[in-house]
């Protein structure tokens, strides 16, 4: 099955986590891959580290191969950093925000 592509917006924030959250439900099924693009996000909150997280659980109970397109950058990865993510990241927390590369 090839892989479907959700692209976040420039603005991720509590104001459109709904809509976000419904997108992520709506693509992420058994045996698929979702991929996201967050190359455009310029603003965002916890609000959006939190609904990834939790997709990352449903993707694991559902089968579903949920991926960043690319390592997490700019906006998400300064969030990142600053909601203390990175303090004690796992191996696997580090493949899935970095593809395996520490951030630098």
């Amino acid at each position: 099955m090839p892989d479907t592509m959700l692209t976040f917006g420039n603005n991720t924030t509590l104001k459109n986590a709904p809509e976000i959250a419904r997108e992520i439900a709506e693509r992420m099924n058994p045996g698929s891959s979702l991929v996201l693009n967050t190359d455009g996000v310029d603003i965002c909150d916890i609000t959006i580290l939190q609904i990834i997280q939790s997709a990352r659980r449903q993707a694991e109970l559902s089968s579903c191969n949920l991926s960043l397109e690319k390592p997490a950058a700019g906006a998400l990865l300064e969030l990142l950093e600053q909601a203390g993510f990175l303090a004690a990241a796992k191996s696997s927390d580090l493949d899935f925000w970095f593809h395996g590369e520490p951030p630098r």
